[in-house]
């Protein structure tokens, strides 16, 4: 995924931790009330990353992102757990390598927007 380094412009920041930590927050808000609702057994999978856990140098935008859903689901899953209901429960699914081409987009676009050939 994209993100950058620790000098990564804040907008970039930002928009990485919206649509991999918030995002995923968001989807819990929404529906974990509904799936309380139902009395039925399910889980909620969030998707994390490698990176979020290894933290490896060279993206660290993306990993703070994917280790703050790790922290977050990691914490749902104890406080569904520990209510007392045990009909809910948390996961964090890590991926190995998958190509989603989000870099090889994001290059085009950035081509684009500077008028030059892709």
């Amino acid at each position: 995924g994209r993100g950058g380094g620790p000098f990564t412009d804040i907008k970039t920041v930002r928009t990485t931790m919206d649509v991999n930590t918030f995002g995923p927050i968001h989807g819990c808000l929404a529906f974990i009330p509904k799936m309380k609702a139902s009395g039925e057994e399910g889980i909620i999978v969030n998707t994390g990353s490698k990176q979020g856990i290894t933290m490896p140098p060279g993206n660290l935008t993306y990993n703070m992102s994917k280790a703050a859903l790790k922290c977050y689901t990691e914490g749902l899953e104890h406080e569904l757990r520990s209510n007392g209901e045990g009909t809910l429960r948390a996961a964090l699914l890590v991926p190995g390598w998958t190509n989603t081409s989000i870099l090889l987009k994001t290059e085009r676009e950035e081509k684009v927007a500077k008028g030059e050939e892709f």
